[in-house]
């Protein structure tokens, strides 16, 4: 899945193994079954400072939405980083 950002920049698709494989960390680093939705997209970032692409993580279970934004493309994401972002930020976007 990919994202337009505001300013119309179409990065690349994220490849669907590693998104499937960066939706088994989530879904292990916040204990969430498989019902739950979670999405994993790639985006362009205009900000100041801002990488030019960005990778955006998500869970949606009922009680409530989990997200955080990584700099950096999805393929360069480690299960470390994922835990860390989503134990440490909760719901944020992190440069």
């Amino acid at each position: 899945m990919s994202v337009i950002s505001p300013g119309g920049a179409r990065p690349s698709a994220v490849d669907p193994d590693i998104a499937e494989k960066l939706r088994g960390w989530i879904r292990s680093a916040l204990d969430l079954d498989e019902e739950v939705t979670v999405l994993v997209a790639q985006l362009a970032c205009a900000e100041p400072g801002c990488p030019p692409v960005e990778t955006v993580l998500a869970a949606l279970p009922a009680a409530g939405r989990r997200s955080v934004t990584l700099p950096g493309p999805a393929a360069r994401l480690t299960e470390s980083d994922v835990r860390r972002a989503f134990h440490l930020c909760g719901e944020t976007h992190a440069h």
